[in-house]
């Protein structure tokens, strides 16, 4: 939300955006590449296309949209096995 809108989700009434964030005074990508640049030096390597997906997943899906979908895929209980291989057993 931050590059989004210039401030945080968490932001209280009549905060203002920091330097780097403010839509009055930086484009959108000027301000994808400074989360960019904040998430680097934080938690994970990012580049400024990194942060556009992100604002765009967050914008059509919200939060969840950013979460891994590895994690929410269904699961087989033979794994990655041929069925044919199971069905003959042990």
């Amino acid at each position: 939300m931050e590059a989004e809108i210039g401030l945080p989700p968490d932001a209280e009434p009549g905060m203002t955006s920091k330097p780097e964030y403010d839509p009055q005074q930086r484009t959108l990508r000027q301000r994808e590449a400074a989360k960019a640049q904040e998430l680097t030096a934080a938690v994970m390597k990012t580049s400024g296309v990194t942060a556009q997906r992100m604002r765009q997943r967050y914008r059509t899906g919200g939060l969840r949209a950013l979460v891994d979908g590895r994690s929410q895929r269904a699961t087989s209980p033979v794994g990655r096995s041929d069925a044919e291989v199971v069905a003959r057993g042990p």
